[in-house]
């Protein structure tokens, strides 16, 4: 069966839609647009047919080693981020903006994952409270892995010279020439063992 119609309708566009999203096709940005590209170019110029499920059913597997697929960590993003209003978005976006969690990429979604998620297993509402209890309850538990940004190192400039030191770092040095050094007791007591022994 030939086309319909000469340009893409408002139909073909929701079948496009709820197909890549049921296959986790990627459908934003630069990437997304070359999968649209790929996929119409397949079934409306070269096959000249309708863009239904089953056109794209076949399309998926005539183009799967072209498109970019979401990975699993995306699709759960989505499916969790899909479940706040817009008030619950503003405060996990501006509570996350304060940590030391990795927010973007894979871990970044991981992290955004495991945090909501927790939260909406839990019935509990999204509130700086509430984000803090599930990420204290994540790091506690160890099941789930949060993803940290490097910890900053404080530098400060010596005097008025170019050199920079880490701050308190005068003050270990100074420390550890005073302290004595630490007993190892289990050799100690290893070493008294072997004297009685002998």
């Amino acid at each position: 069966m030939a086309r319909t119609s000469d340009q893409i309708t408002e139909q073909e566009i929701q079948a496009f839609n709820e197909f890549c999203q049921q296959h986790a096709v990627v459908t934003e940005g630069e990437i997304g647009e070359q999968n649209g590209k790929h996929i119409s170019e397949y079934i409306v110029d070269t096959w000249k047919q309708d863009i239904s499920p089953a056109t794209l059913a076949v399309a998926l597997e005539k183009l799967g080693d072209r498109l970019v697929f979401k990975s699993a960590i995306q699709v759960e993003l989505e499916q969790v981020v899909s479940k706040l209003n817009d008030q619950e978005r503003r405060v996990a976006y501006n509570w996350f903006k304060r940590q030391r969690l990795v927010s973007d990429g894979d871990q970044g979604s991981e992290n955004v994952t495991n945090i909501i998620g927790w939260l909406q297993r839990n019935n509990h509402p999204i509130t700086d409270q509430t984000l803090n209890l599930a990420l204290s309850n994540i790091v506690n538990s160890g099941k789930r892995p949060l993803h940290w940004k490097p910890a900053p190192c404080r530098m400060q400039k010596k005097n008025s010279s170019d050199s920079v030191k880490l701050q308190g770092h005068q003050y270990i040095r100074s420390v550890r020439k005073r302290s004595r050094p630490i007993p190892s007791w289990p050799l100690r007591l290893i070493e008294s063992a072997s004297r009685n022994a002998a």
